[in-house]
């Protein structure tokens, strides 16, 4: 009975139909192991007990195959256990085996089989521990992420990112798992960059903080320094020294220069300066007389003495005078050269253009005033009393604000005269006085800087024009972007892409304002400026989650457009403010001309006008 039960058992293990069952077990079990693998992954649940039941069942058909050659014909299916029990047995009978036969070399044959799949299987495992152990850690991870999202760290959420990107791209799309992914990285995404951007803008109110602390520190200490001079000056007006008058009254200048018209504060500090300049022609009259006196009551000896030591001085001082004059002479015949080339004028229209240069009263070098006529060229304009006009124009802007404006601003102030037509209604004089007038009230008046002002307005200008903003609008635009830190060439791009999209895309933008749409087609159509306004109004007190949305539905979803957007929203009513000022400076056009009159009467201008060569 026993040998026909082994005789049953060998040829039900060496048939067909016991192979097609062992496949049959072994791809039960592969099928669940995907299972687990996919539940682990997707975080949902998975019956270990089913797994188990169907490899115990698949382990135990293997066990009636233990026989050495069937774990070589099935090595690839067999266990780790199967494979070192046949190792075992194979190593026993090569001890057995003679070297060199037949049996032998079929025997290390299957030990090296053997082997290398025992190899193969250790390797396997050790890695599917490793990516199970990894994939726990990178469910846990984004678990808790995901449940803290708005108070995760920044490295949380990058990695967050990443893991939520490896997840999209194994799922299949249209699953709950791959919608559940995309909706997580979105939202991931979202937050990491509203911290970069809370970052950028915390690094840039650091930097001006440190650099307002530092100009402060420096400061603080010289105007303490000056202010104690000033009032020890006019304390003891009349016994001061030259050298306290002349920079007392060059400090009471500068102070004025930063203190608003009209106040009282303004109007004491301009008395100051009289009394100052008054004293100090008075000190300058007694020493010429007194010079004069010296000179009449001298005896022969020093009047011989003195006339051979001035002879000398007058000789040496003449020749640095004559050098000084030949080299300026040289330097102002290469301007009026320039002045040729780039106006079209002959060489006579430029002398005698140069002649009416030297009657200006102006601090500025008739060298300089040359190189102001080479920029007219330049910007196309031509004739004598259009030159004349842009040179008078500038040599003001020049003397009033140029340590604000910087070398380029002036020739810019000039074409934004022309860009915006204001120079054929107002002259180009008066229209390059009227936008300087504009920028100098804002500079005084807010916190904006004056190059900033002008380089905001040349860019936004192309556009804004076009759909009606005129300077002084885009100058209150500008103010406030400097005063919120938000970067020129920045700020500028981002406002007119959103002057673009406005005039483009109405239902949108009319639903963002809570306007019907041919209101609001017809606000910007009439007044663009309205239009803006309106928009910024309506982002006014939003939740960034609002805002979110309201800039997708713009389109706008750049960090700079955000910056810009946000801004325009806090600070709307600024905005308005601005541009009121800059209207009305416009409109009058003496800000810069009044500044330009006391920069061109301190005694610094008195030298150098004394200095300059004939």
């Amino acid at each position: 009975m026993a040998n026909n039960e082994r005789y049953i058992t060998t040829v039900e293990l060496n048939s067909q139909q016991a192979q097609d069952r062992l496949q049959e077990l072994i791809k039960k079990v592969n099928e669940l192991k995907k299972a687990k693998e996919d539940a682990v992954k997707n975080g949902s649940f998975f019956d270990e007990a089913s797994l188990k039941k169907a490899t115990k069942e698949l382990n135990q058909w293997r066990a009636q195959m233990q026989g050495v050659q069937g774990i070589l014909d099935n090595i690839n299916d067999v266990t780790l256990e199967d494979l070192q029990k046949g190792l075992r047995k194979l190593k026993a009978q090569s001890k057995t085996a003679l070297p060199g036969t037949q049996e032998f070399t079929d025997i290390q044959q299957g030990i090296i089989k053997i082997e290398d799949r025992i190899k193969e299987l250790r390797n396997a495992t050790r890695e599917a521990k490793t990516e199970s152990e990894q994939l726990t850690m990178n469910m846990d991870h984004l678990v808790k992420v995901m449940q803290n999202v708005n108070g995760a760290s920044l490295n949380d959420l990058l990695s967050a990112q990443k893991i939520l990107e490896e997840n999209v791209a194994n799922a299949k799309p249209g699953t709950t798992s791959y919608d559940t992914a995309i909706a997580q990285l979105k939202e991931v995404k979202t937050r990491i960059q509203e911290i970069k951007g809370e970052q950028q803008q915390i690094v840039h109110q650091i930097d001006r903080y440190d650099q307002e602390i530092k100009v402060a520190s420096k400061d603080m200490g010289t105007m303490e320094r000056e202010t104690d001079l000033v009032e020890k000056t006019m304390r003891n007006l009349t016994k001061a020294n030259m050298r306290d008058l002349e920079y007392s009254i060059k400090i009471v200048n500068e102070q004025l220069r930063e203190m608003p018209r009209g106040t009282k504060e303004f109007e004491r500090m301009q008395e100051r300066a009289k009394l100052l300049r008054t004293e100090l022609e008075r000190v300058r009259f007694e020493g010429a007389a007194q010079q004069s006196w010296l000179n009449r009551t001298a005896d022969f000896f020093n009047k011989i003495q003195g006339a051979a030591i001035a002879g000398i001085s007058a000789i040496t001082g003449l020749t640095f005078t004559i050098r000084k004059c030949v080299n300026a002479f040289a330097d102002m015949d290469q301007e009026m050269e320039n002045v040729r080339k780039y106006t079209g004028q002959t060489s006579e229209q430029v002398h005698e253009m140069n002649e009416e240069f030297k009657k200006m009263d102006t601090r500025t070098a008739r060298e300089k005033l040359n190189q102001l006529a080479g920029d007219a060229g330049r910007l196309g304009i031509q004739g004598k009393e259009a030159i004349m006009e842009f040179v008078e124009g500038a040599d003001i802007i020049n003397v009033a604000l140029g340590d604000d404006l910087g070398e380029e601003a002036v020739k810019n102030i000039g074409k934004l005269t022309m860009s915006f037509g204001t120079d054929k209604d107002m002259g180009l004089r008066g229209a390059m006085l009227a936008t300087a007038s504009a920028v100098n009230e804002l500079s005084q008046n807010s916190s904006a800087s004056a190059n900033y002002l002008v380089d905001f307005t040349a860019r936004v200008a192309g556009f804004g024009k076009q759909i009606g903003l005129t300077q002084s609008q885009i100058m209150g635009f500008g103010a406030v972007m400097d005063e919120n830190m938000l970067q020129d060439e920045m700020a500028a791009t981002a406002f007119g892409q959103l002057l673009v999209k406005m005039t483009t895309n109405i239902d949108t933008f009319a639903r963002i304002t809570g306007m019907k749409v041919e209101e609001y087609k017809k606000l910007v159509t009439e007044d663009i400026n309205g239009a803006v306004m309106a928009v910024a109004k309506s982002l006014k007190g939003r939740d960034m989650e609002d805002l979110g949305k309201v800039f997708d539905a713009m389109n706008l979803n750049g960090q700079r457009a955000i910056g810009v957007l946000s801004t325009l929203g806090q600070k709307a009513e600024d905005v308005a403010e601005r541009q009121k000022i800059a209207t009305e400076a416009f409109e009058e056009g003496t800000s810069v001309l009044n500044e330009y009159k006391i920069q061109n009467e301190t005694v610094q201008a008195q030298l150098d006008k004394a200095m300059t060569c004939p």
